[in-house]
């Protein structure tokens, strides 16, 4: 019993289930795993080839956190609710364009503002 409630414990603290923490209240480090668990979801899909073959997006979370940009890009939704770590992870495993104008895809502009300077 107590090893099942140990699993299960991590699984919540390791991003298993349905995550409804505004990206803006985790962690940098975990706003940086979030960004490398979307960039390895959404450049899996070939329809963002071209966006995932930038060099420094490829190696940009660190920036995008340090910087603020997942912060700022990733604050609210269309609906003005909170946008959360599992609608960035949505975004990120169905690439699908409705999915990702709902919030999700902050992620990108967020990518994108880390490598506006480069």
């Amino acid at each position: 019993m107590r090893q099942s409630l140990l699993v299960l414990g991590l699984l919540i603290g390791c991003g298993g289930g349905n995550d409804t923490t505004p990206v803006t209240e985790l962690s940098d480090q975990s706003q940086q795993t979030l960004c490398e668990n979307f960039l390895d979801d959404i450049c899996a899909n070939p329809d963002f080839e071209g966006f995932c073959d930038d060099p420094c997006i490829d190696t940009g979370c660190p920036t995008a956190v340090t910087e603020g940009h997942i912060d700022a890009e990733c604050n609210l939704a269309e609906d003005g609710g909170p946008i959360t770590a599992q609608d960035v992870e949505d975004c990120g495993a169905t690439g699908d364009l409705g999915t990702c104008l709902s919030g999700g895809g902050c992620m990108f502009d967020a990518l994108e503002e880390a490598c506006s300077g480069v």
